[in-house]
């Protein structure tokens, strides 16, 4: 650690004090974690695109010498509160899994009910965009949500589809920003591509559905896909292919589902991207395939990844695609599936595998929700570069009890599970809880973070047992995929190669039309360490020190809480009886001290810090009267 001294004017209302403190600025290492967020009184739930913060949206200390960054995590999900309505919930974590800041947004107004679908990080370091969906009867609307890095709405957009009787409207389940454009069809690096479904005809029926924007939300194209008649069709990821050399910039490939006579087969689109046409003409690589068994069936996919390990790459040197979804392999079970495309061909598969218990007797569950390459090298442990990763639920471990979120390691080549390189992860082992790991990302050591990957998803645990229903859950492993806490257990389920596919011809057609609305915004409070720690609402180091009384006899608030670095933090005194000293103390999210000062002579007013050396993050600020003792939590963020 270093160690520097610094010198402060502080002033109250009612006299001024020069203070001398002594700053620890620590150098720390990221380590494997369980944390759930959420209110005791409303359910939250994590989804898609889960992943480190980069760029310009890290949280790098104005300390110039110092050598460490808190990177940290942004997640997404959806704060259920049965009270009033649903809202979208963001949560920026540090490395250690404190939040930094977690907001629930009302997209459109007081008695909408919004969902968080998926989240990522803009490549110019402007913050992130956000997809999901917003209803207000009677409408279903897909919206985009642009945050900066602390959170702020920037803009947001609704995009809505015809008004039909019964018809379910417009849902947004994907986003990701393209690198590729055509300047000639009005397309350019930076677009956002957004994938979900909307309803067509009077009866419910639903098409698969693409739409570009450029970076600020205005539609370029919009196309809805249906592969035949008496089907419905949802579309729940989106990848940017590979460009086709001298041919086109980069082709968009989708992964869903088609539903027929409550039958399910797994659906794959590829289509240019820069206009959303599909054509199924020789070398050109687009089309749309089906893969699945035979009635009754229930296959999806839910996610797709292109690889990047040059010894996957197809017949024509394009990169394979592997997608993920869960396939209905035996009498009364739901296994994991697994689909290989030569050059992300849909219709030329490599290899297709399902994963799971194998016993087509019990009736358990395996069901994969994300899927990533390890594009990093990782330095030890059962997961190394180019393998991959999944994550989603099993009930496997338990015998069909329990639904346990899980992560994976894949081998590329076979598709098979490597062995020693699963676990599951449950808060606890009661009856009939359900936890389920919604998406993933792998970790690189970069901005003080150690390798591994981080999960997000959800989790009916109730660690706090307040009859909390449910809460999001969030982790991080080492290359193991380990969080070292008591809560995980070994997943090596078996694996067997399958067959089959249909290649098909969607038609397609265009429905959008957009506006812009203004969210409202409200920060809380929510996180709790699991799985080996205490269930109160304890940072480690921390707890064993509250040992006085925390109720004093008057009060202490702190102002701004949640401001940003370098402002003076104000402790701010209201009451009759205030007293003569106070020992005010800082820590951080781990445990550590930061600062520690004594103030004579308090009298009435005010103490001011100053933080212009804090890293953003979460900290404890302590009062101690020598009698009396009270912990506030703050939370700096850029």
């Amino acid at each position: 650690m270093k160690l520097s001294n610094t010198c402060g004017w502080t002033a109250s209302l009612a006299l001024t004090f020069i203070v001398c403190w002594t700053t620890t600025t620590l150098t720390l290492q990221a380590q494997q974690w369980q944390y759930v967020y959420g209110g005791d009184n409303t359910s939250e739930d994590g989804f898609r695109g889960v992943t480190p913060v980069t760029g310009l949206c890290r949280s790098t200390p104005s300390c110039t010498s110092c050598s460490t960054q808190t990177d940290g995590y942004i997640a997404v999900g959806t704060s259920y509160d049965p009270s009033t309505n649903d809202d979208l919930y963001v949560v920026r974590t540090d490395n250690n899994g404190a939040a930094i800041w977690e907001i629930t947004y009302d997209i459109s107004g007081h008695g909408s009910n919004d969902e968080g679908r998926s989240i990522i990080e803009l490549s110019d370091g402007s913050g992130f965009v956000v997809v999901g969906n917003t209803y207000t009867s009677p409408n279903l609307e897909a919206f985009l949500m642009k945050i900066d890095c602390d959170g702020n709405v920037l803009w947001t957009q609704t995009y809505r589809g015809p008004l039909v009787d019964n018809a379910t409207g417009v849902t947004g389940m994907d986003v990701i920003e393209a690198t590729t454009g055509d300047a000639s069809q009005g397309t350019s690096a930076g677009d956002l591509v957004v994938t979900g479904t909307v309803a067509i005809g009077t009866i419910s029926f639903e098409d698969g559905l693409i739409f570009r924007t450029t970076s600020t939300g205005t539609l370029i194209w919009n196309t809805h896909y249906n592969t035949g008649a008496g089907t419905s069709d949802r579309l729940y990821a989106l990848i940017e292919a590979t460009p086709l050399p001298g041919v086109r910039t980069g082709d968009l490939i989708a992964a869903g589902n088609q539903v027929q006579q409550g039958n399910y087969q797994a659906y794959v689109l590829r289509v240019d991207g820069n206009n959303g046409s599909v054509n199924n003409l020789p070398g050109l690589l687009q089309g749309a395939a089906l893969y699945g068994g035979a009635a009754p069936f229930a296959d999806r996919f839910f996610s797709l990844v292109e690889l990047q390990n040059p010894a996957q790459t197809g017949t024509n040197g394009q990169p394979n695609v592997v997608l993920a979804g869960h396939g209905d392999a035996t009498a009364g079970g739901t296994e994991i599936f697994l689909v290989k495309l030569d050059d992300g061909d849909p219709c030329t598969p490599l290899a297709q595998r399902l994963i799971g218990d194998g016993d087509p007797i019990t009736p358990e569950v395996d069901i994969a929700y994300d899927i990533k390459e390890v594009t990093v090298g990782f330095s030890q442990g059962t997961i190394s570069r180019w393998d991959l990763v999944l994550t989603g639920l099993s009930s496997m471990v338990t015998g069909g009890t329990n639904n346990d979120a899980m992560l994976l390691g894949i081998n590329p080549g076979t598709l098979a599970p490597i062995a020693g390189g699963g676990q599951v992860y449950r808060p606890t082992t009661v009856a009939n809880n359900s936890d389920q790991g919604w998406s993933l990302a792998i970790v690189d050591a970069v901005g003080g973070r150690t390798q591994g990957v981080v999960m997000c998803g959800g989790t009916r645990s109730d660690w706090m047992s307040v009859s909390d229903f449910q809460d999001m859950y969030f982790l991080k492993t080492n290359t193991s995929l380990s969080t070292g806490l008591t809560c995980e257990a070994a997943y090596n389920p078996q694996s067997v190669t399958v067959t089959g596919v249909e290649c098909i011809d969607p038609t397609w057609s265009s429905t959008l039309t957009q506006s812009a609305v203004t969210p409202d915004d409200a920060s809380h409070d929510w996180g709790d360490p699991v799985c080996g720690g205490s269930p109160i609402k304890a940072i480690p180091g921390i707890a064993e020190e509250s040992t006085k009384m925390l109720t004093l006899p008057y009060e202490v608030r702190l102002t701004p809480n949640r401001l940003h670095t370098g402002e003076n933090l104000r402790l701010l005194f209201k009451g009759e009886e205030l007293p003569e000293m106070v020992q005010v103390g800082v820590v951080n999210s781990l445990g550590e001290r930061l600062k520690e000062s004594s103030w004579m002579g308090l009298g009435v007013g005010e103490i001011a810090l100053s933080t212009s050396e804090w890293p953003a993050g979460v900290y404890f600020v302590t009062v101690d009267d020598g009698t009396y003792r009270q912990m506030i939590r703050v939370v700096f963020v850029e």
